[in-house]
Parts: structure tokens; sequence; C-alpha cells
């Protein structure tokens, strides 16, 4: 090579003095991953405070096709010993920041399998300097009743411009964040004119660029291809835009964003009731695979509707389960040795006081360090809407017996003027327990409003005026009890014109870092509106609320559109490095598979206000942003892949992986 050609060509200079981190970042998009080779020397190496290498080409691009084959390319590394010396070509040892985005081999680099962008290092005894490798996935994928000939008419048609007749993309919702070991989605979109055949083209500005070509308004990969594309996409924002194609030819739908995450979500599950089958579900998330709940040796009957299993509870590890019976009693399951399925621990109408009537509950999360137990809702056994008091309690949760703690003494020195109704609890790993406390006398502020007071309803684990409070919990090892530290409000309800618009403050859930609290707030009783049965409160939406300094954030970004119902939080069990994730319940359209004006389900709860069957979603919380300030620091969120959408499911309860149920 000349030395003009040299100088003309893209270059990359390092050297010791000024060394480069050996960071890769793609310039106007902050997501992707930084994560570059060490640029030190290896072992044994000296690198020369004058010398400097040169990587060439110093962009490398490559090619990865959906049937697994790539391009290649070829790197040469130059050297100068000193500023003034002359160029050598030499042999350098590579280095790939990311080892599964391709192979370097000699000088050769090849065989990517997904898209993605990575720093490449070269290194000699005596310097060091980075290249970066961009490789593109592209592809056709074609769903049933597609082929080459498809994705042809395609190719000899001509875009027309006219709003009115292309399709318009319902899902996924513009703007989403997903992480990026998220089971496949499915894009779904509306009919146009008089179009009989789709392409969706799925594109980032450096990694991906894939068409899919579909006979119906739904677009769903295989689970490998769209590990890849997933994979492909992470870091980036990925535009995804529907062309529709008929007699009166081709038309493009406005694109819609879906960024893919830098994050993974760790083995996990979601437990949660599936009214259509009145039974236990988990959800698998990883594969999106669902399964009924596995149990052995037990009374519990999967598909039993008399299991009040929205009540239900899942230990932080995955290894135990409680669910209500009947009249509100107690059954408890823990994980078998074998961890292949539930058995029973405690069954429903035995070992507890008769009488004791509970709803939600938490499991102690260092039962290991201390004891078992599980810190429960204890209602009053009175007539609905009468006086009464729902309390917190302990139990075995392998024996049934209540549990020594200070419970009592603690809630008679509560502060005057907080709320003596407790319910809903939490508990953290490090000994925090939050709750939501209300107080069951307080009257309506509308004299004429009814009913006169705050009263306990049948269930116990209705509320309105709720706030959220915290508390510490420790174990007394020598007294065998726990001891409840005093009470802090976290966020206090404000008091309405009446009851029925009363602020509630429901379901608190602490992060996995525990520097957050989500909960759901309702105006009004939750969850049902005007104490009856027959009317779901929707005017549910979440927040959260900074431990450090209390500031209350509600995540309008997660909510979407008013009285969408939105309610029981849940966090996934660890954080990522950019993203809390936080799934929730909603009344929320998906796409055409569950939309407005649809005849709902009696599973759904018809006939209860209810517009939508409840689905599952789950939000990208900033943590950057929810870690300061005041900004809502939710994302545009996604349906949890696998679930039934004309099925409400009720009560997410997000752990750790324990029993492997969905194959």
């Amino acid at each position: 090579m000349t030395r003009k050609t040299l100088g003309s060509a893209l270059v990359l200079f390092t050297t010791l003095a000024g060394a480069c981190s050996g960071a890769s970042k793609d310039a106007g998009n902050d997501l992707t991953d930084a994560s570059g080779a060490d640029s030190t020397a290896a072992d044994g190496a000296e690198e020369s405070s004058t010398a400097s290498l040169r990587v060439e080409p110093a962009e490398i691009v490559l090619t990865a096709k959906l049937d697994g084959t790539s391009t290649s390319a070829t790197i040469k590394v130059f050297e100068k010993a000193t500023p003034s010396s002359p160029e050598t070509e030499v042999t350098a040892a590579f280095t790939l920041g990311d080892p599964s985005l391709a192979t370097i081999d000699g000088n050769t680099v090849g065989k990517a399998t997904r898209g993605g962008v990575a720093t490449i290092t070269a290194r000699t005894p005596r310097a060091s300097a980075d290249a970066t490798l961009k490789v593109k996935l592209v592809g056709d994928a074609y769903l049933p009743g597609t082929d080459d000939k498809t994705k042809a008419s395609f190719d000899a048609a001509t875009a027309k411009s006219d709003p009115t007749k292309a399709p318009a993309i319902e899902y996924p919702l513009d703007g989403a964040i997903v992480p990026r070991n998220v089971p496949p989605m499915e894009v779904q979109w509306s009919q146009s004119a008089d179009a009989n055949v789709w392409r969706v083209n799925v594109k980032t500005t450096d990694t991906l660029d894939l068409a899919i070509y579909a006979k119906s308004r739904e677009a769903l990969l295989t689970a490998a291809q769209w590990a890849t594309v997933a994979e492909s996409a992470a870091g980036h924002s990925a535009e995804i835009t529907v062309d529709a194609l008929g007699a009166s030819g081709l038309f493009r739908s406005t694109p819609v964003t879906l960024v893919v995450a830098r994050d993974r979500i760790d083995d996990t599950s979601i437990f949660y009731w599936e009214s259509s089958s009145g039974s236990m579900k988990v959800l698998d998330f990883a594969s999106g695979k669902l399964a009924p709940l596995p149990v052995t040796g037990s009374a519990w009957a999967p598909g039993d509707p008399s299991k009040c299993v929205a009540c239900h509870a899942v230990s932080r590890d995955g290894t135990r389960f409680a669910y209500t019976s009947g009249g509100m009693e107690l059954g408890t399951l823990v994980a078998n040795k074998e961890k292949t399925s539930f058995v029973a621990a405690i069954e429903p109408g035995t070992k507890v006081t008769p009488g004791f009537r509970w709803t939600h509950g938490v499991f102690n999360p260092k039962e290991s360090d201390t004891r078992p137990a599980f810190l429960v809702t204890k209602a009053d056994k009175v007539p609905d809407n009468t006086a009464g008091h729902v309390r917190l309690a302990l139990i075995d949760p392998d024996s049934g017996a209540e549990l020594p703690s200070n419970l009592t003494e603690w809630l008679a020195a509560f502060p005057a003027g907080m709320p003596r109704d407790l319910l809903q609890p939490d508990w953290s790993n490090s000994g925090v327990v939050v709750f939501n406390a209300y107080d069951s006398e307080m009257p309506n502020p509308d004299p004429a409003g009814s009913p006169p007071k705050a009263w306990v309803r049948l269930l116990g684990d209705d509320s309105v005026g709720g706030s959220i409070v915290e508390a510490s919990v420790t174990y007394d090892a020598a007294a065998k009890k726990f001891v409840f530290g005093a009470p802090k409000v976290l966020v206090k309800a404000k008091v309405g014109a009446s009851l029925d618009v009363t602020e509630s403050n429901t379901l608190p859930q602490i992060s996995p870092d525990e520097s957050l609290v989500a909960f759901a707030r309702f105006d009004g009783w939750w969850p049902v509106k005007y104490q009856s049965p027959a009317v779901i409160n929707v005017t549910g939406r979440i927040a959260i609320v900074r431990r450090a300094d209390g500031t209350v954030v509600e995540l309008g970004k997660a909510n979407g559109p008013p009285n969408s119902d939105v309610t029981q939080p849940q966090w996934a069990p660890t954080v990522g490095t950019d993203y809390a994730w936080l799934a929730f319940s909603a009344e929320r359209p998906y796409g055409h598979r569950m939309a407005k004006g649809m005849t709902l389900p009696a599973s759904c709860f018809a006939g209860t206000g209810m517009t939508l069957c409840k689905n599952m979603w789950i939000t990208a919380i900033d943590r950057k942003l929810a870690a300061a300030g005041s900004v809502d620091p939710s994302n545009v969120p996604f349906w949890m892949p696998g679930q039934t959408a004309l099925a409400s499911a009720v009560s997410p309860r997000w752990t750790k992986t324990a029993v492997k149920v969905a194959k």
C-alpha cells in the first residue's frame, strides 16, 4: 500500500500515553454496549512509550444472514516504532469485546450469527489499538402461505402514499422497551384497503434489517429466530413498519419504535391466577411458556375455583406458596426435595386457629437465617361493611401456629393519628416491611354518604384512604420472636369530599435494591367502587415512592390511558444495568387480540364494569431517573408473552425460579 493510500484510509492510532479505553459505542445511541476489551498489553509485554499501532480497516462491517451464514473480513495491523518511523505491517494478537458476536481466526474475522457492535483490540509487545466491528443481521422470514414469490411481488411494487389505505401497527406500542431475552413478541396491525398479504420490516441503524412475510394481520417468529433478532437489536432502537399489498397497490404504515435493552431478566417465573381456567398458572419468563402450578400429595386441585388464588403468595426464592380456600382458610405448599412440584404443608381447615381469615401475605425472605414465617393480613370475622379491623399476623407456614412477636404492643404504640388497620404487607431481604394502613373508623367526609365509615369489607383486603407505611423487622434469636420497629409513613393518603373519591394507596412492593416502593393508587375503595361488588374501580394507576426522600411519582407512561384499572405492581426479582422491571395488571387493548368493543367471556368478569380482560404488562423503570428528581422513570410497557389474552391475569407474583414447571 502506498503512503498516499495509507494517508487517505480510515485510521486509528493509539499510544501508551493516550490509549483508548477499548470501549465501542454507537454514536447517537447511548444504549449501545460499551464493554470493550481491556486495552492493557498482554501479560509479560511492555509497550514502548513511542510505539503505535493502526488497525485497518478501523471499522469492520460484516453481514450475518438469518440462515446462519455470514461474510468475513481481513484485518491488517501496522506499527510505528516512533512517530517518525515508517509503518510496518506486523502480526498482532486479537481479542473481541463480545466473543459471542463473531470469531477471529488469524487475521480473519467472520462466522457471525447475529447483529451487534463490539470492539476488536489488536496487541503487540509494544502497543495496542482498537477497531470497531459492526455486524448486521439480514434476511427474510416466511410465515405460512408465503414464499420467495411473495417477496418478489413486494419488490416489484411501488409504495403509494395514502394514509386512509395504509395499515396501522396495533402492537407493539410505540416506544416500548423490552429486555433482550423477552420471549417472542407478536406484531399486529389493522386491515388496510384490499390488502391480502403483508411485509413486516424490522430495522436498526447498524445491526438489523429483517423482512417478515405474512398472510394474516399478525407476525410471530419462532423462538430461535426471535432470539437472534432480539440479540441483534440489544442496545438499539428498532424501527418497525408494515407494508400492505393488494389490488390497490402497496401502502406502508407509520413506523413504531421498539427499544431492546442491554438488560436480561434472570431465570424467573410469574405466578398468577388465570380466570378462564379458575386456576393458578406459572409463566416461565425466558421461554414465555405457561403451565398449571404443579401440586402433588395435596387436596389442591388445579382448576378448582374455590381456591381464592387471587390472594396467593409466593416466596422470593420460589420455594413456598400460600393460598386461600372456601371461607378464606389458609393453605400452604412447599417445593419438594427434587424441586419438581409443590406439596402440602398446611391443608385448608387444618392446623390454623379456627376462624382465622387472611388475604394478602408475604413469606420471610431470610428464613434460613431466622425461621420460616408468613406475615399476613388477618381480618376480623364480621358481616360485610360493619365495624371491625384488619391486622398483621405472623404464621408458621409449616405448622399454622401464630408466631411470637411484638405486633400487639407495636400496634398499640402507633403515634396518634396514624391509621391502625394494616394489610397487604411486603417484606424485603434486609428486613423492611411495607404495608397499607387505613382507618376503618374513618367517617365519610360526606355526611349523607354511604357507608358512614370506612368499615371492613367481607374479605378484609378492601380499603379506602390507605397510606403506605414502612417498619423494620428483626428476629430476636434468644427470645425466638420477631420484633417490629417504629412505623414511618412513606405516602399519606389525601382525603376527598367523600369516601368514594378519597385516595387509596394499596399493594406496596419493595424494589430488589430496596430504594423504591411501587404501589397502586385509586380514587375511592380498592378493588370495588361504591362498595359494590358489581362495580370494579378502574381508576387505578401505579406509582413509586423513593424511600430516601419520600418523593412520589405516578408512572404515567406505564399507566397509559385513564381508567385502565392499573394495579397489583410486582418487581422482577433483580434489577438490570439500566432498568428495573415492574409487572402489573391492567385493562388495556392488546392489539386486536383483545380490543375495545369485544364481547368479554365470563372468565374476564363480564358484568362487573370491566371493558377488557385484565392482562399482565411490564414496564422498564429507568434507574437513573428513579434515583433522583421527580421525572417519570417508567416507559411504554409491553404485554407479557405467553399469557392468555381473553382471560384475566390476576395478582402476578414474580419470583426466582425454583420449581421448573414450564418445559
